[in-house]
């Protein structure tokens, strides 16, 4: 889910990648390694501390790096990734969203796509020939300059399977490294196995706070009646675990970590249309280990598949 702000650039080659880097004057360009957190003013003067993550300066070799993985990553998936313009292709978006979540919900409203990619934020499709096989929207965070929230990822349910939700969070991951952003933000369903396995094992991405009823109650296909908690996860772009993930290496929880682990069923979707009552008890069983663990200070290390999230063992 690349273009400088009025334009249409396609990254189909690392060599590409490159030339824009060197040639596009307008592009800010920061490694973003290990990230510091610094107290700063509050948004709105009156002295309160905000986290703000600081990205230092590098050259273009890291912007470089980001495309090629992510082209490799979209020919792989055999298909193109570009940012959307027209009325039609926001149109395609609103189609994916409902192939997902179903119900007739219109969960991003084709003038709002077109506000926010004037503004250079990122709204994106995934096409096969012609035809839109994905659908990703993320903004710019106020609360942080350097971090944009990813609010929507649609894959169409024919094209599960391919890898072009993985190309697509490269993709988006090169696009944000070339403006400068050192984080991408996101919320997943920590019920979700799947989610919970792509985040953390294959992205190396962080979670570090539980939102319980973050939506209230949604009407669509995957969520109806049940309380919509999630996980905030933190990509930080630049880190080992990052880097690591766009040459193909996964996160893993070492054997010998000091860790409780929280289990998650295996399908959750399955398991809310068969047993609902059977579906909220995981939601609140689930909730209470998160708030329990974060009240205490203890970090997520990570995510087992059939095992579930590795927390730090209470001391």
């Amino acid at each position: 889910m690349p273009s400088p702000p009025g334009g249409d650039i396609a990254h189909t080659a690392s060599s590409q990648a490159a030339s824009a880097v060197r040639n596009t004057p307008w592009v800010s360009l920061y490694a973003v390694d290990d990230i510091a957190t610094a107290p700063a003013e509050g948004p709105f003067g009156d002295g309160q501390p905000t986290a703000s993550r600081r990205p230092v300066a590098a050259g273009p070799q890291a912007l470089a790096e980001a495309w090629q993985a992510a082209d490799a990553l979209t020919a792989a998936a055999g298909v193109e990734i570009r940012l959307l313009e027209t009325a039609a292709e926001f149109e395609q978006g609103v189609g994916l969203m409902d192939d997902a979540w179903g119900n007739g919900i219109e969960l991003v409203a084709p003038n709002l796509m077109k506000a926010l990619r004037l503004t250079d934020n990122y709204v994106a499709g995934a096409f096969d020939g012609g035809r839109m096989a994905a659908f990703c929207l993320a903004f710019r965070s106020m609360a942080d300059p350097a971090d944009i929230h990813s609010h929507i990822l649609a894959v169409e349910s024919a094209q599960l399977g391919r890898g072009i939700g993985t190309a697509f969070k490269f993709h988006q991951r090169a696009w944000a490294i070339e403006r400068g952003i050192a984080v991408i933000e996101w919320t997943f369903d920590p019920l979700v196995a799947r989610n919970a396995a792509f985040n953390l094992v294959r992205l190396g991405a962080d979670v570090d706070q539980y939102l319980p009823d973050l939506y209230g109650q949604n009407d669509d296909k995957i969520n109806r009646g049940q309380p919509s908690d999630r996980l905030m996860a933190r990509w930080r772009l630049g880190s080992s675990k990052a880097r690591a993930a766009a040459r193909g290496e996964r996160t893993v929880v070492p054997d010998e970590a000091a860790v409780e682990w929280v289990p998650v069923p295996d399908d959750i979707e399955a398991l809310r249309l068969a047993d609902p009552a059977a579906g909220l008890e995981w939601r609140l069983r689930v909730r209470a280990a998160f708030q329990e663990a974060f009240a205490s200070q203890r970090r997520v290390v990570g995510y087992r598949p059939g095992r579930g999230y590795a927390i730090e063992a209470a001391s």
